[in-house]
């Protein structure tokens, strides 16, 4: 009986180690690469950086700035006709707002 047992215990055992081995790791997120509009985009969380611009748009961006993201979201604004973006900081970690200004070269 213990024979039996351990014989089904350790083919279970191979199963799942076979099963783990053939999954696929998942790949990774694709970078989102900045358009030739998002390039002129500048960044900033300093409200007097922009004090001399005209607001345009609310950008409706919430959460973390992690670089992809911001270059996301850069492209969007260069397609508003936006070349500056206010992060509204909320305790230095997430953004609660992006503001789209254009502001004069």
């Amino acid at each position: 009986m213990r024979r039996v047992i351990r014989s089904t215990l350790l083919s279970v055992a191979s199963l799942v180690v076979a099963g783990c081995a053939g999954t696929p790791a998942a790949a990774p997120a694709a970078a989102t690469q900045l358009t030739r509009a998002g390039e002129a985009v500048q960044v900033t969380q300093n409200p007097m950086s922009v004090r001399e611009c005209e607001y345009v748009v609310d950008l409706g961006f919430q959460g973390a700035p992690e670089e992809n993201a911001l270059r996301a979201l850069r492209n969007d604004a260069g397609t508003r006709g936006v070349n500056a973006i206010l992060l509204v900081m909320e305790t230095g970690t997430r953004v609660t707002r992006a503001e789209g200004y254009l502001c004069a070269d």
